[in-house]
């Protein structure tokens, strides 16, 4: 009984030992992500803007007219 008690525990403590390694590789990767959701985030603003002044542009061009072809 004894034998299975420690064999749990050393169950336990290894399990522990990996729930540690896997929250460290969270904490390295966690900014890493957060900066690319940033970057991300920029882009899709640029492109936003960039969609809005192509579309003013077509609402102010003058439509031209086919009959008055040179």
């Amino acid at each position: 009984m004894l034998g299975e008690n420690s064999e749990g525990i050393d169950d336990l403590n290894s399990s522990m030992q990996d729930m540690r390694t896997l929250k460290m590789e969270l904490m390295v990767w966690k900014p890493q992500v957060d900066n690319r959701m940033h970057e991300l985030e920029y882009a899709v603003m640029d492109l936003g803007e960039r969609i809005d002044r192509a579309l003013g542009s077509l609402r102010q061009a003058q439509p031209i007219d086919p009959s008055s072809e040179e």
